[in-house]
């Protein structure tokens, strides 16, 4: 996903203030080969594999202390790091035996494809979104596993692209405007228990009033609270329990450090952001390029530069920091960055897309340079 800059002001390729574009795939070459699927796809899986061995060596030394019952070691350090890498081992055991590296290859070789489905052909569990397909010679179901956000956006757009299935119903979905495919599976019925999901409105409106927006704050929200909580409590506990096992030490204080620093820095600041965006009135679409230099930051976190054109005109540099690939893809094809609220001179902003799971804190920098004419 590279950018060259001219010095033109960037054209909404006839997506006006209403109508943002979504990336999509072209759907003519295998998954692997596509620029917005493949990338992500790949490194979700190569940073899966050494997890399958890590998090189980990991969590053996805790686990004999647990089960030896140490005086010298805090129980509370036993239990929380047997905890922490038994649930992610458990976890990334599960998705690897459900879906393994080989079938993950094979379904990457084939081709994507766009499935829609209707409202009267969608089910809801808990955590799972069924759709029927349409068109289909025999009844074939598209199960899939969401969060919130994306849950809803299904309900409201239920269209996806999918890679596969392969003889055992396994397949790869992506839902539009998204750049992660995740495993999903074909069946000939819905899941039991589910039901008919309540109607989601479709169309654009107030990020307040945004569906699938507001899925994924309370989602983020919950989930940001929870995890403040429990650093919070498990940093006490472990102090408590290292004064019990004969005093702290540098060691169980410099990870109380580490566990409180994490907390109030990835937790805490992004509360006030989902705050923002829960009760915003407008959104403010600016025309905005992407340099060549985007790169990804982590697993599914990207770093990209470009410029902005505010209201009034003027040209601004355009910071991305670890933001979703979503919203990088969203600005390097509709040349549009949506803004929630009206933005200020400069400084941090926050952005998201209309009708999709995404919001992310940008930085509206100095006024750019326009290039000299050569």
């Amino acid at each position: 996903m590279t950018e060259i800059i001219d010095g033109d002001r960037p054209a909404t390729a006839g997506a006006g203030p209403l109508t943002p574009l979504r990336a999509r795939p072209l759907g003519d070459r295998p998954a692997r080969d596509e620029p917005l699927l493949g990338p992500p796809l790949l490194r979700v899986w190569r940073k899966t594999r050494p997890g399958l061995f890590l998090y189980p060596l990991l969590t053996v030394p805790f686990a004999a202390g647990l089960v030896l019952a140490d005086p010298r070691v805090p129980v509370a350090l036993s239990v929380l790091g047997t905890a922490f890498f038994g649930f992610g081992g458990l976890y990334n055991l599960v998705l690897w035996l459900r879906f393994p590296w080989r079938a993950v290859k094979k379904l990457s070789t084939q081709p994507v494809r766009e499935v829609t489905g209707t409202p009267a052909g969608l089910r809801v569990t808990r955590l799972r979104v069924a759709m029927r397909i349409a068109g289909a010679p025999e009844e074939q179901w598209l199960r899939m596993v969401l969060p919130a956000g994306l849950r809803t956006q299904v309900l409201a757009e239920p269209r996806v692209w999918v890679a596969g299935p392969d003889r055992k119903g396994r397949a790869l979905v992506a839902l539009p405007g998204a750049t992660l495919l995740r495993p999903a599976c074909i069946a000939t019925a819905p899941p039991r228990r589910s039901r008919p999901p309540q109607p989601v409105p479709q169309g654009i409106s107030a990020p307040c009033d945004d569906p699938v927006l507001g899925a994924h704050v309370r989602s983020v929200r919950r989930w940001s609270v929870l995890g403040t909580v429990a650093g919070a409590v498990s940093a006490g506990w472990l102090l408590q329990s290292a004064q019990a096992a004969g005093g702290v030490d540098v060691p169980i204080l410099a990870l109380v450090v580490v566990l409180l620093l994490s907390v109030a820095t990835t937790l805490l600041p992004g509360l006030p952001r989902l705050s923002r965006a829960a009760h915003a009135l407008t959104w403010t679409p600016l025309p905005a390029v992407l340099d060549d230099d985007i790169r990804f930051r982590s697993v599914l976190r990207m770093d990209a530069t470009g410029r902005i054109w505010m209201p009034d005109g003027s040209q601004r540099t355009l910071r991305l920091r670890r933001v979703s690939p979503e919203l990088v893809a969203n600005v390097r094809c509709s040349r549009q960055l949506w803004v929630i609220g009206a933005p200020g001179a400069g400084g941090a902003a926050l952005a998201g897309i209309p009708g999709q799971p995404v919001l992310d804190a940008v930085i509206l920098g100095r006024r750019a340079k326009a290039p000299s004419a050569t």
